[in-house]
């Protein structure tokens, strides 16, 4: 099974917010975000003031043209966690 990077909404708010760009985060990997990524960054932008709502808009749009979006299920979750992939060894 290939492996893919899951970029969760941190990643991309701190892209969105000038600290990386979304070019770096594509560079090198395969990444993807779930459905609920694309939720919490669509909602990012009716919470955005004035001065951010275009901006903001534009990014998200970009991410969401750029970046596959993988169905994420209590399937894919079990998988996931039976690979070592979701949390961290003890």
């Amino acid at each position: 099974m290939a492996r893919r990077l899951m970029l969760d909404t941190a990643v991309l708010v701190t892209a969105e917010r000038g600290t990386t760009t979304l070019d770096e985060l594509l560079q090198d990997d395969d990444v993807a975000i779930v459905a609920v990524t694309a939720a919490e960054l669509l909602a990012g932008i009716k919470l955005a003031d004035a001065s951010r709502h275009a901006a903001r808009s534009a990014f998200v749009e970009d991410v969401l043209a750029t970046i596959p979006i993988e169905d994420y299920d209590l399937k894919v979750a079990r998988a996931c966690r039976a690979a070592g992939a979701c949390l961290p060894d003890r």
